[in-house]
């Protein structure tokens, strides 16, 4: 064999395991739903999912950003609302526009893999606009969102580029308008005249002169 092909052959196999192994080691975490309308003062539930896909994993750290201003969290529980846990080891702090959610293993013997449900958010629209929910993760970075598999080096396998944030608008409905030249009926009120004004009393003396001129007209007309 040539030599500078076996080189070749060696060099190229080897980028293609180094390649294969840094696109494997990988999991994401999902806000769901994505995106979601509702009134301000209204409650809404959004699910925080994970998928280890096909690693084992025995913790995960979820860092949230959010406008305080127009989203308020009103609780946090683990798991599919409180039921189901894929991590039971739960806990959670809210300050203004973060929520910082962390779960892992009771047993780190039974270490978790595929999917889950991590948490339940239930959020309250305190006033109109769009309130994006995102995820704080920076790729190396150990002190944001991160999910570690169950090895020796406790491996961050988040993928920061794949995390699912998402998008929620509250207030804003549409006002209703009438349809293009369809005319829109206004009342206009009746003036009311006032009792005992100047303006009644001379109506009233008019036809009394004119009901007085019509009788005197009759009687002369019935002489003739």
């Amino acid at each position: 064999m040539n030599i500078k092909y076996f080189f070749s052959l060696l060099i190229g196999t080897t980028s293609s395991l180094f390649i294969f192994a840094s696109t494997a080691h990988a999991a994401i975490m999902s806000l769901d739903p994505v995106s979601y309308s509702a009134p301000v003062g209204q409650t809404f539930t959004v699910k925080l999912t994970i998928d280890t896909e096909g690693e084992y994993v025995d913790h995960a750290d979820a860092v949230l950003l959010y406008n305080s201003s127009i989203l308020q969290v009103v609780s946090v529980v683990e798991g599919d609302n409180g039921q189901n846990p894929f991590l039971p080891d739960f806990f959670y702090n809210n300050s203004p526009d973060e929520l910082y959610i962390g779960a892992s293993l009771l047993d780190m013997l039974e270490p978790k893999i595929g999917q889950g449900i991590l948490a339940t958010i239930t959020f309250k629209g305190n006033a109109e606009g769009i309130a994006n929910v995102t995820f704080d993760c920076t790729p190396g970075k150990t002190s944001d969102t991160n999910i570690g598999k169950t090895d020796k080096n406790v491996t961050d396998l988040v993928e920061c580029a794949r995390l699912v944030p998402g998008t929620y608008t509250i207030g804003g409905g549409p006002t209703a308008t009438p349809p293009i030249g369809v005319p829109v009926a206004t009342a206009t009120p009746m003036p009311i005249p006032t009792t005992g004004s100047a303006d009644v009393t001379t109506a009233v003396l008019g036809m009394g002169v004119i009901l007085v001129l019509l009788a005197g007209t009759g009687k002369i007309l019935l002489k003739i």
